[in-house]
């Protein structure tokens, strides 16, 4: 599975550009937690048992057992690029790292739409910083 990661992402990224969208100056950013198992002896006796692990979703006041899938994409949702972390990583530093990674995704002038859990300077610092992104990103504070 590993190996399909990027013919994966080679796929999205071709059908991203066949988008109205994919021209357009707004980027959305987000992650969705991705349950594997419901029970501990079944996360146990999980193939996924050393990759996955256990996470908080704050949006369903629960933990699970599994990934999370963190995406950036146009703005109808079309995903421009991916990525599945273990679920106790840091939602900036998995975002940054993705953006650092695919940074020929991110044009200047773009604006990156986030909700609050990405707000922060290091975050927004990052994206200021870097010379081919120039993004400005926008977080929701409810």
């Amino acid at each position: 599975m590993v190996s399909a990661g990027p013919l994966i992402s080679t796929t999205i990224q071709a059908l991203a550009k066949q988008v109205p969208t994919w021209h357009d100056n707004l980027r959305l950013i987000d992650f969705t937690p991705l349950p594997c198992a419901a029970s501990r002896e079944t996360a146990k006796r999980s193939d996924l048992a050393g990759h996955a692990g256990y996470g908080y979703c704050r949006s369903h006041s629960r933990y699970f057992w599994g990934f999370r899938l963190y995406l950036v994409t146009t703005a109808e949702g079309m995903p421009v690029t991916w990525c599945l972390t273990h679920p106790g990583l840091g939602e900036r530093e998995v975002m940054t790292a993705l953006l650092e990674r695919d940074r020929h995704l991110v044009h200047s002038g773009q604006v990156i739409l986030a909700d609050k859990g990405f707000a922060g300077r290091e975050f927004e610092a990052f994206l200021a910083g870097r010379p081919s992104a120039r993004a400005s990103i926008w977080c929701g504070r409810t």
